[in-house]
């Protein structure tokens, strides 16, 4: 990545600062506002595009000239799209120009310049992808009719992509949270200006007791927490984040402690405590080639458990355990135990 300057990066954290404390209704528009002021262009957009069923909703600013006349037409020409169908068919969000894919004389021979492109003067495009459930892709997209976007450029996008990935799923659980907690999973500590607990619920309590032997009497954080948390906030101040997700196992399941800045609106930093189940049902791993025993061995190894833990919950010997193992790898074509528990943990459903 290109080395970025001291200007360049001042800009983005001041961006990103005026983003934070977006929920979901508002980010989109924010988010557009705030991108030209990044990386000068001449319209961006925020679409949600489904390559499967060729459908999109979204947002551009300026609107002028976007009917839904165009919209239609770009459903039916993105297929010629090179970034979108890189995105959906890898998954890799990185900030991409058109032109590392396309020359403009190839731009020009498609429908999709020809009907969308050119009447809205759009010569030059960069887009990348935030994190979305595929096969959906959500893209922030900048459109200019002169100048090739620089790698510089590119780099500052690129720099800015995850951060505002981390904006986007918060403003969607500052909604959620909004909309009431019930449907959520998620429990609730507000926290005071010195990082004392204000108010939290009951069960939110419970956890903290359960998972870090927190007192629901003392108001401070544990220790361990409280560090944790303070790293969070120096991300909001401009340093990079540490860990925005803080995982606490215990005995059959663990605790997830998310961040969730208050912004500059003043309202209350949160902590949202949600607990699950690190139990992986065997079944889940039906149909791989992997036999009834096979499947219980791998599921435990995603667990975290040794092969002695593995061995007395299965009432098998440790031998036996291992043989398992090679015959998993081989079936699967996997190195080992490492990349074997990252394979289970992606194909099998997240626990409830």
């Amino acid at each position: 990545m290109e080395c970025l300057p001291a200007s360049d990066l001042r800009h983005l954290l001041a961006v990103l600062a005026d983003l934070a404390g977006s929920d979901a209704d508002t980010l989109p528009a924010r988010l557009l506002a705030a991108l030209p002021r990044l990386i000068p262009c001449d319209s961006v957009a925020y679409n949600v595009v489904d390559p499967v069923h060729a459908l999109t909703t979204g947002r551009v600013e300026p609107a002028d000239g976007v009917s839904p006349a165009l919209i239609q037409s770009f459903e039916r020409h993105q297929a010629e799209h090179p970034v979108i169908a890189y995105y959906a068919r890898t998954g890799d969000g990185r900030a991409l120009r058109l032109a590392d894919f396309l020359s403009q004389r190839e731009l020009h021979r498609l429908g999709l310049w020809a009907e969308i492109y050119r009447p809205l003067h759009t010569e030059h495009q960069l887009a990348a992808a935030l994190p979305a459930r595929r096969p959906l892709v959500v893209g922030l997209v900048l459109n200019r009719e002169r100048g090739a976007f620089t790698d510089r450029e590119q780099a500052l996008l690129e720099l800015a992509r995850p951060h505002l990935g981390a904006l986007m799923r918060e403003a969607e659980l500052r909604t959620l949270l909004a909309r009431g907690l019930e449907a959520t999973g998620w429990e609730v500590v507000r926290l005071g200006p010195d990082g004392r607990v204000r108010v939290a619920s009951a069960r939110a309590e419970r956890l903290l007791a359960t998972y870090i032997g927190a007192d629901p009497c003392v108001r401070r954080l544990p220790a361990a927490l409280d560090g944790w948390l303070r790293r969070q906030q120096h991300c909001i101040l401009g340093e990079l984040p540490v860990a925005p997700v803080l995982v606490l196992l215990g005995t059959g399941g663990r605790l997830v402690v998310r961040f969730l800045a208050g912004g500059t609106s003043g309202t209350d930093d949160l902590l949202l405590l949600r607990e699950e189940s690190t139990a992986i049902a065997p079944r889940a791993l039906a149909g791989y080639g992997l036999s009834r025993r096979e499947a219980e061995v791998a599921a435990a190894v995603a667990e975290g458990l040794s092969n002695d833990a593995v061995a007395r919950r299965l009432g098998i010997r440790v031998g036996t355990v291992e043989k398992h193992l090679t015959h998993a790898y081989d079936k699967l074509g996997l190195a080992g135990r490492t990349a074997l528990a990252a394979w289970v943990r992606q194909v099998a459903p997240r626990p409830a």
